[in-house]
């Protein structure tokens, strides 16, 4: 044993844990070198531990969420952003886990997390983000809610390309998109209209597995369907046999003729249409 070398106890717990250590998988020696690493306020053995005690291990260890929590509070507390996305996530689905809600606490650690992953782990970041925009856009008795906090992190999960919970991430940032849009411009004002852009991350959303989003989608091509975006005319007060052009783009507008397609461009739908990302 390397007594006092807490890296090196953590790597015994995981080659007991793994097998490579004998023949097999040896789970009470994983634990004792894991506990050794913890002691000493190891990350990656505090991590270790609290996954153990989250699972269970037969015979070995007794399923704990609370004592997972505690080992995950040490790591957390100590910058460790895995620890502190697990968190976020135990608390923003405190029922599934059997806690108490605490959605400040849950803000506090999705918002360490997006901090200190950004730059080492994008799909770490990306769920701290999505909890983030999940907790201000929903609201509660604890925590106010914010369309233009939950637009912005909603944003910074979807844009790295590695937001999760099956398209649900990209399918609240479209809500979040149009509430806003709603607050800020009502008309939806050619060169302020966040609706095409909500149109391609409902695409996404829908491509991630989210099923909703096919409703939300048919209800905005149908809102459109059938007139010119540019002088609202309509399909039968066009000329006889004239089909109407659809942007290539955001394939939600419609013109009845390219004359008007280009006026909606230069007037400001160019920008709409090539802000999707953003």
């Amino acid at each position: 044993m390397c007594r006092g070398l807490k890296w090196a106890q953590f790597q015994a717990g995981f080659k007991y844990e793994s097998g490579e250590i004998g023949r097999h998988p040896n789970m009470k020696k994983a634990v004792q070198y894991y506990k050794l690493s913890a002691e000493q306020n190891h990350p990656p053995g505090l991590l270790n531990l609290a996954r153990l005690y989250s699972d269970g291990v037969p015979g070995v260890i007794k399923r704990s969420t609370m004592k997972a929590m505690g080992y995950l509070q040490k790591a957390a507390d100590l910058g460790n952003f895995h620890a502190q996305v697990n968190i976020a996530r135990m608390l923003y689905h405190f029922e599934h886990f059997g806690l108490d809600a605490d959605y400040p606490k849950a803000v506090k650690y999705a918002t360490l997390a997006s901090q200190y992953a950004t730059v080492t782990d994008k799909t770490a970041a990306a769920e701290a983000n999505s909890i983030l925009g999940f907790l201000f856009l929903d609201g509660n008795h604890e925590l106010y809610s914010s369309v233009n906090l939950a637009t912005h992190y909603l944003g910074l999960a979807v844009k790295n390309g590695t937001a999760s919970y099956d398209g649900l991430t990209e399918f609240k940032y479209c809500d979040a998109l149009v509430q806003q849009n709603e607050n800020l411009y009502p008309y939806h004002l050619t060169g302020f209209n966040a609706i095409p852009r909500v149109m391609f991350w409902l695409r996404k959303s829908l491509t991630a597995g989210q099923s909703a989003a096919k409703n939300v989608i048919n209800n905005f091509e149908s809102r459109e369907r059938g007139k010119c975006s540019a002088c609202n005319a309509s399909e039968d007060e066009a000329a006889a046999g004239k089909k109407f052009l659809r942007c290539g783009r955001c394939k939600l507008y419609h013109y009845c003729s390219k004359e008007c397609q280009m006026k909606a461009w230069n007037a400001g739908h160019k920008v709409d249409c090539k802000s999707v990302y953003c």
